[in-house]
Parts: C-alpha cells; structure tokens; sequence
C-alpha cells in the first residue's frame, strides 16, 4: 500500500513537472501587447497610431472621455439626485407649512395676550372706580421718605455738591 502511494505521489510530481513548461511558454512568456500612441494637442483631433507609426485612427476630444462612468451608473446617479431633490423638496414645503402654522399661532397667541391685557386695565379701571368710593383704611396707609439731595453753601452757585465722606 505505501508502494502505490508512493509511486501515485511521484507519478504526480514527475507529471506536473513535465507540463508545467509547457504551459508557461504558452501564456507567460509570450506577450500579447499591441503597442499604441495618441498624438494630439490641445483640443484638437487625436491620431492613434500603432508601433509602425500607421495612424489607425483620429479621434476627436468629444469622442474621449477619460474615467467614462458606465451607463447604468449614470442612471442610478441620476435616480439618486432625483429623489435626492424630491426629497429636499418636500423637507422644505414641510418646514415652509411648520413655519407658517407657528406664525400663525404667535399671531393667535399675541391677539389672546393683548385681550387679556385690555381686559385687566378695564378691571384695574374698574377696581381703581370702586376704591374710590370707598372710604380709605386709615390702618393701611404706608409711609413715603423722600430723598433729598443737601447742597453745601461754597457749593451753592454751580449746583453740585463734592461727595461726603461717610463716617
């Protein structure tokens, strides 16, 4: 039994050896490179010409396009940017209705508050009315101090007095 997997081993080395030049010769060693070169400038028309120098072709600059995105990228691109937009759309008509309906609630808001107002000076009014004739609390009557300002007599002519110092 170790004889035939030997032999199997061996007979698979010595096989593999043998064909693996073979194969070698004919796909690495052989190059299969058409050598080419463009000659233009600027945006005028492109010559294409092989390694003998024979122009094979004359391109012109719409017909090249270098780092050409593939058509169904540039569809989906396209579809992208256009729900992109349609969703930027309706984001700003959102907001755009958000905004209104706030202004229209401030607006609200501000005609309550100023009813409101109104309606508290005619209650002071009224209130101020009915104090009025009723006779004053001689128990609630609060004491007023007034604040004078004492001018010194050198200081009498111009009106300003030097500040006093504190003790």
């Amino acid at each position: 039994m170790k004889r035939r997997v030997f032999v199997a081993v061996f007979g698979g080395f010595v096989l593999l050896t043998c064909i693996s030049p073979v194969f070698g010769q004919q796909s690495g060693k052989v190059e299969a490179v058409a050598k080419i070169s463009l000659v233009g400038r600027g945006n005028g028309p492109i010559e294409v010409r092989d390694a003998e120098g024979k122009i094979l072709q004359i391109l012109s600059p719409a017909d090249l396009r270098l780092n050409q995105a593939p058509a169904h990228v540039v569809e989906r691109e396209r579809a992208y940017r256009e729900k992109r937009r349609e969703k930027a759309a309706a984001t700003h008509e959102r907001r755009k209705k958000e905004r209104r309906v706030a202004v229209e609630k401030a607006a609200e808001l501000a005609h309550v508050a100023e009813e409101e107002r109104i309606a508290g000076e005619e209650e002071a009014a009224r209130i101020a009315a009915e104090q009025g004739e009723k006779p004053k609390n001689p128990y609630r009557v609060r004491r007023k101090t007034v604040r004078r300002n004492i001018v010194e007599p050198e200081a009498g002519a111009t009106g300003t007095a030097a500040p006093k110092a504190r003790l």
